[in-house]
């Protein structure tokens, strides 16, 4: 009889098994399913890193720790929502657009994506947005404009764990809002959503923006667009806090666009996806919208597990008022029907 077991449980889009030459077995950070195992592999990998803080609200600055469980490991970390890559130290590039009125195409400005080795703690203090910030980027070729005013934002770090021979941990994502008020800034329960810079805007791959896609098809009658295509899904990792600002439920998960004429609007709806490729299991558990049970039929028990969540924008309403759909759907819950579950009480 063969047993076989896969030590420290699952980890997004890696395989175990046997190494070339010979019956030892190690990892694999590109799977092969039914062919022979790759050549690069790794006999050992490395832990989570610890961070000594959860996310949350805090209302000083925050001195956060990040440990390795050995002392030969180094700790990788990010402040841009990307995930920490050794060969990033000295940045990794990307481009996008800022224009998309008149005839010129290609992408009109670049940025660098930072990985950075950990050597003391963080000090996180109270970050406001400025008209430099990404806030500012051109969602839509639609009319927009952003506002002026700084906007308290929050602190993204996304670590993990890496040596030199071994297999980089699982990547860890914490959210921090520092603001002098904390939670009281806001009334409603509040949701993080985490994705790469370059994921969501980059010009080639970025799903939020009109892009490659955009400038390639414009003269048409039709233009295409890189959010017009509801088939691209990027990893990321969210965390939703309860009106206390505690977390209520987190999860790494796939992020696309939702929608179709909608997602032309600046503000997009986004569908988060229960994605085991990307580290979640294949369902979120977790009871979203309080009061909604199962069928009679079935039985009057929550619901508790989704295979997806979606942050709609409000449709047309998108920048006018978010609760026309919310408050329809509340109005005619009492029929004996089948109705869409929304949820929209989020900041």
């Amino acid at each position: 009889q063969y047993t076989f077991s896969y030590p420290l449980g699952d980890i997004p889009d890696v395989s175990y098994g046997n190494l070339q030459p010979g019956n030892e077995k190690g990892w694999f950070s590109s799977p092969s399913p039914s062919y022979l195992n790759s050549k690069e592999s790794f006999s050992t990998v490395c832990n989570p890193p610890v961070l000594s803080h959860p996310s949350g609200f805090y209302e000083d600055s925050l001195v956060l720790s990040l440990t390795a469980s050995r002392p030969d490991e180094v700790v990788l970390y990010t402040l841009d929502g990307s995930i920490p890559d050794p060969n990033a130290l000295a940045g990794r590039t990307y481009t996008f657009k800022n224009e998309y009125k008149g005839s010129a195409t290609g992408a009109d400005e670049t940025r660098k994506l930072y990985t950075y080795t950990y050597s003391e703690p963080l000090v996180i203090k109270p970050f406001l947005s400025t008209n430099g910030n990404l806030a500012k980027v051109v969602a839509s070729t639609t009319s927009w404009t952003s506002t002026n005013q700084p906007i308290p934002r929050a602190t993204v770090i996304r670590a993990a764990v890496w040596k030199e021979g071994a297999l980089m941990s699982p990547v860890v994502s914490s959210t921090y809002f520092i603001d002098t008020i904390g939670k009281q800034r806001f009334h409603l329960p509040v949701l993080s959503v985490t994705v790469s810079e370059d994921a969501l805007i980059g010009y080639d791959n970025g799903i939020y923006v009109p892009g490659r896609y955009y400038d390639e098809t414009k003269t048409s009658g039709n233009p295409d667009a890189n959010y017009k295509h509801d088939e691209w899904e990027r990893p990321g990792h969210f965390t939703l806090f309860d009106q206390s600002g505690k977390i209520a439920f987190e999860s790494n998960a796939g992020v696309k666009i939702h929608g179709k004429f909608s997602v032309q609007w600046p503000r997009k709806s986004l569908k988060i996806k229960a994605q085991k490729k990307f580290g979640a299991q294949a369902q979120f558990e977790h009871e979203f919208f309080p009061g909604l049970t199962q069928k009679p039929t079935v039985g009057f028990s929550p619901i508790r597990k989704f295979n997806k969540v979606n942050l709609r924008n409000s449709g047309i309403q998108w920048n006018t008022n978010l609760f026309h759909d919310a408050f329809v759907q509340r109005l005619f819950d009492f029929e004996n029907g089948d109705f869409q579950a929304y949820y929209r009480d989020w900041e």
